[in-house]
């Protein structure tokens, strides 16, 4: 994790990249997952904006993946960081 090194954009980065391929693969929940992770990482680094997209698409493929809880979960989330 590039959080590890202090590398937070590398991190970002890594997420996008292991969201694709795991979209790529058909993994729907391990690319939900990523991108919820991207989007906690986007938010302690105060991208917002970055981060409400990286909220959305994880949105997107929990709800393909038919998680209606989590689905729930992160709509709660995003609100709280849409202004």
């Amino acid at each position: 994790d590039g959080r590890l090194q202090g590398d937070c954009n590398g991190g970002d980065t890594l997420y996008l990249q292991t969201a694709r391929a795991a979209r790529a693969q058909e993994f729907i929940h391990n690319a939900a997952l990523a991108q919820e992770r991207r989007a906690q990482l986007l938010f302690e680094k105060r991208r917002d904006t970055a981060g409400i997209t990286a909220l959305q698409d994880a949105l997107a493929l929990y709800g393909e993946w038919g998680a209606r809880a989590k689905v729930a979960a992160i709509e709660q989330l995003r609100q709280k960081h849409v202004r």
